[in-house]
């Protein structure tokens, strides 16, 4: 789910925490080059809103920095969470 926007090119960090049925999720994403603050600000909080739309998802932190150019998430097709996070 993080990865389908197409601004988000990586994931830099990635937590799931389960707690009962609840899941907490925090990380880092890794955003296109370029984008201004606020750009940046809106992607995020579109990502965070989709996660927390998924009923077993309660709690979602996420950080943003600008891509690296390195490729850290490998597991583009590993959907934990109700079709993916």
């Amino acid at each position: 789910m993080i990865l389908d926007s197409p601004d988000v090119t990586d994931i830099n960090k990635l937590r799931i925490i389960q707690e009962g049925r609840a899941y907490h999720v925090e990380g880092y994403i890794e955003l296109r080059k370029g984008l201004t603050l606020a750009d940046a600000d809106d992607i995020k909080f579109r990502v965070r809103d989709k996660l927390l739309a998924e009923s077993d998802i309660t709690d979602v932190t996420l950080g943003i920095i600008e891509d690296n150019g390195v490729q850290d998430w490998k597991g583009r097709e590993e959907r934990p969470v109700n079709g993916g996070v």
